[in-house]
C-alpha cells in the first residue's frame, strides 16, 4: 500500500508498520525456539478479512486521506 501514495509521510507510515509487524514475527519465533516448539497457522478471519479488503481497496486508488484511514483501520485489527 505504501507505493500508492504520493505522500512521503504515508509511505513511511506503511514501512514503518511493516518493520514493526516483522519484528513482531522475529520475537515470536524466538519465543516458539525457546520454548521447543515451532508455530503454527492458524485461520484469522480478521486479517483474512483485510487481506481481502487490501486487494480491492488497491485497485480503486485510494487518495492519500483514505489510506491514513486506512493505516489507521489496520493498526487497530492487528491481531486476532
Amino acid at each position: 500500500m505504501s507505493m500508492t501514495s504520493s505522500d512521503g509521510e504515508i509511505k513511511k507510515a506503511f514501512q514503518s508498520h511493516r518493520k514493526e509487524t516483522q519484528g513482531h514475527i522475529k520475537r515470536l519465533d524466538q519465543v516458539f525456539k525457546s520454548l521447543g516448539e515451532k508455530p503454527a497457522r492458524e485461520a484469522c478471519p480478521g486479517i483474512d478479512g483485510l487481506l481481502k479488503e487490501k486487494k480491492a481497496f488497491a485497485k480503486e486508488k485510494p487518495s492519500d486521506e483514505i489510506l491514513w484511514l486506512w493505516l489507521r483501520r489496520v493498526r487497530e485489527r492487528a491481531f486476532c
